[in-house]
């Protein structure tokens, strides 16, 4: 559990410094969640403002 906790804070720090990861094609591909999936990085890529300062938030503590 600790590795992906460290693993999703390093991808949080490269979409801060770097902009959003567009999702992979193949991902609404997926069976069952694949166009669910791709829909919900779409719709955070369409929001990165709003995006950036929630991770931000979490970031930093309090």
């Amino acid at each position: 559990m600790g590795s992906n906790v460290t693993a999703s804070i390093e991808a949080v720090k490269v979409f801060l410094e770097h902009g959003p990861i567009k999702p992979p094609a193949w991902l609404a591909d997926l069976p069952l969640f694949g166009a669910r999936l791709d829909s919900y990085w779409q719709g955070l890529i369409s929001g990165e403002n709003e995006a950036v300062m929630l991770f931000k938030e979490l970031l930093d503590p309090h």
